[in-house]
C-alpha cells in the first residue's frame, strides 16, 4: 500500500503537466523566402527576443587552375547552446515528418555551426561542366527539422517547417513551434495548443526593411492601416535593450523612411513600427 501511495503523487503531477504542457505554434504569414546569397533567417523558436538559430543561404565562387567553379548552400545554426536533429553519418539535418517524436533519446543532436540543409558543387572545365548535389533537405517540400533549446536551466522540444530547392539556393520558412514543458517529449507537426500571437506574424511582409541583412543604413517601407498623422519606431537588441527610437511625421497611408543604424555592433535587431494602436515588427541582421 505504501508503495502505491508514493506512486500516486507522482502519476498525478505527470498528469497535470501533461494537461498544461502546450504546443505554441509560431505562423509566418506570408511565408519568408530566402534566395540571396548571404540571407539569413534568425529563428527565434520561443518568441522571447532571443535567436536560437541562423538559417543561412550561401554561394561561393572561384577557381582552381583552368577550372571554375560555383557552391552554393542552405544551413542551420544553433545559438547560445541550442540544438539541431543531424543523421549520426553525415551531420545532415534530418528531414521528419509530421508526428515524429523528438525527445532527449532522438538520435544525434548537433550544436555545431553550419549543420547542412542542401548543397551544390558546380563545376566547370574546357571538357565541360558537371554538378553534385548532396543534404538530405535537397528538393523537400513541406517538412520538419527538428529543434532543441535551452532557457535558463530548461531543455524544451520543437521544430521548424520549411522547404529547400534542389541546390539549396532557396528555403522557404513556414512555420515552426515548441513545447512549453522542459524535457517533455514533442510531436513535429503537433496541433498548436495556443498560438504565439506575437505581432511579427499578422504584418510580416507589411512591414518592409531593406536591405536585410545590411550595414545599419535600412529604408523601411510599409503601409499604414489608415491615415494618420505620425509613426513611432524603435530598435531592440536581442537583450531588450532600445538602440534606436524616433518619432517620424506622415502625410498618407504609404510609410518610407530612411533610418541610420551604422555603428551598432553586428548581430540580430528587432525594428518596431508603432501606429496608434497597431504594431508591425520586422527582425534584421545587422553585419
Amino acid at each position: 500500500m505504501k508503495t502505491i501511495l508514493q506512486i500516486i503523487p507522482a502519476l498525478i503531477l505527470f498528469f497535470i503537466n501533461s494537461i498544461q504542457a502546450q504546443t505554441v505554434c509560431t505562423d509566418i504569414i506570408p511565408d519568408t523566402i530566402l534566395n540571396t546569397d548571404g540571407e539569413v533567417y534568425p529563428l527565434d523558436l520561443n518568441n522571447d527576443g532571443t535567436v536560437d538559430f541562423a538559417i543561412t543561404l550561401t554561394s561561393t565562387v572561384g577557381q582552381y587552375c583552368c577550372s571554375q567553379y560555383q557552391n552554393q548552400s542552405s544551413t542551420i545554426t544553433p545559438q547560445y547552446g541550442d540544438a539541431v536533429l543531424v543523421t549520426a553519418q553525415s551531420a545532415n539535418v534530418t528531414v521528419d515528418d509530421s508526428g515524429t517524436v523528438i525527445s532527449t533519446n532522438s538520435a544525434t543532436w548537433s550544436a555545431s555551426a553550419d549543420q547542412s540543409l542542401a548543397y551544390e558543387n558546380h563545376f566547370c572545365t574546357p571538357f565541360g561542366c558537371s554538378s553534385y548535389y548532396d543534404g538530405l533537405w535537397s528538393a523537400v517540400n513541406d517538412k520538419y527539422a527538428a529543434l532543441r533549446i535551452k532557457v535558463g536551466a530548461d531543455t524544451l522540444y520543437g521544430w521548424v517547417r520549411m522547404s529547400v530547392g534542389l541546390n539549396g539556393s532557396s528555403v522557404t520558412i513556414k512555420s515552426y513551434a515548441y513545447k512549453t514543458i522542459a524535457d517533455m517529449p514533442s510531436h513535429v507537426g503537433d496541433t498548436c495548443s495556443i498560438a504565439s500571437n506575437i505581432f511579427e506574424l499578422a504584418t510580416h511582409g507589411g512591414l518592409n526593411v531593406f536591405p536585410n541583412p545590411g550595414n545599419g543604413l535600412l529604408t523601411l517601407d510599409t503601409w499604414l492601416n489608415k491615415e494618420t498623422n505620425k509613426v513611432g519606431v524603435d530598435v531592440i537588441g536581442i537583450l531588450g535593450t532600445e538602440v534606436f527610437h524616433k518619432t517620424f511625421q506622415c502625410n498618407n497611408e504609404h510609410f518610407t523612411q530612411q533610418i541610420n543604424l551604422v555603428g551598432l555592433p553586428a548581430g540580430v535587431f528587432t525594428v518596431n513600427l508603432y501606429e496608434e494602436d497597431q504594431v508591425q515588427t520586422r527582425r534584421i541582421v545587422i553585419q
